[in-house]
């Protein structure tokens, strides 16, 4: 029984960080898991600080969506552009 909630447990993690880095949060995740668990002592002296490093982390990958959003809107306008001219050439 043991085994089993173990390897449940390793496969929610699995596909917790999948998801994660897919969504470009792997490290505020990471960060997440990490600092409370082997900093608790730091953590819980400097719980603003740790809590605006957390925030920080998040806002980075919100940058990263946008700068992605940005890049993959550049790319689908220059497409049309290009299928525009092509018909107004055909």
């Amino acid at each position: 029984m043991l085994m089993i909630v173990f390897e449940a447990g390793c496969l929610l993690l699995s596909v917790l960080f999948h998801a994660a880095s897919l969504l470009h949060l792997g490290l505020p995740l990471l960060y997440a898991l990490l600092v409370p668990t082997l900093f608790s002592g730091w953590y819980y002296s400097h719980y603003a600080l740790a809590n605006g490093i957390w925030y920080a982390l998040i806002v980075l990958g919100l940058i990263s969506w946008i700068v992605s959003l940005a890049r993959k809107s550049a790319v689908l306008s220059d497409n049309v552009f290009r299928l525009k001219f092509f018909v107004i050439w055909v």
